[in-house]
């Protein structure tokens, strides 16, 4: 089975809401009501669609912290971790919260063509402890376009979710 990747934009307003959401709220009897993704269709809007596994993450967010300093998803990258952290909790998918400042230090270091194919594929292998990285060489551009262009398109006032799942 295979992950997705998914890039939603909400406004920094919807925060709070956005956390009452992400947890199922119970009932006296049936089934806890989730309406989260109900809460991210009405107040989100999905900026890039990205059409390969979104397992390609897995490795490809830690290259770029690791040999090229582009922090999207540890603390010291995004104000935001803690929501991410407890978007992790809530939902059990893999969250990073991109941001304006994010925007303004990566966004034009995330051109595909500026990373060596053989350092990806490199690290891909080391990473994932196999030695076919070539094969997942296409995804990992399109992972670092589809970043590229999640954080380019988002506004002030705004955050995207990268939701992995």
């Amino acid at each position: 089975m295979s992950a997705i990747a998914s890039f939603i934009q909400i406004p920094v307003s919807c925060i709070e809401e956005l956390r009452k959401a992400a947890v199922p709220a119970r009932n006296w009897y049936g089934k806890p009501q989730d309406h989260y993704w109900e809460y991210l269709r009405r107040h989100g809007r999905e900026t890039v669609e990205f059409h390969w596994s979104g397992y390609v993450f897995n490795s490809l967010l830690v290259y770029l912290e690791e040999k090229h300093g582009i922090l999207l998803e540890s603390e010291k990258g995004s104000e935001y971790h803690e929501l991410a952290e407890f978007l992790w909790k809530a939902r059990g998918s893999s969250f990073a919260v991109l941001t304006p400042a994010q925007r303004d230090a990566y966004a034009e270091r995330l051109d595909p063509a500026l990373f060596p194919d053989e350092e990806l594929i490199a690290f891909d292998n080391e990473f994932n402890g196999r030695d076919d990285g070539a094969e997942a060489l296409e995804a990992m551009k399109a992972g670092i376009d589809a970043l590229r262009k999640a954080l380019s398109q988002l506004e002030d006032g705004y955050i995207t979710l990268f939701i992995i799942g």
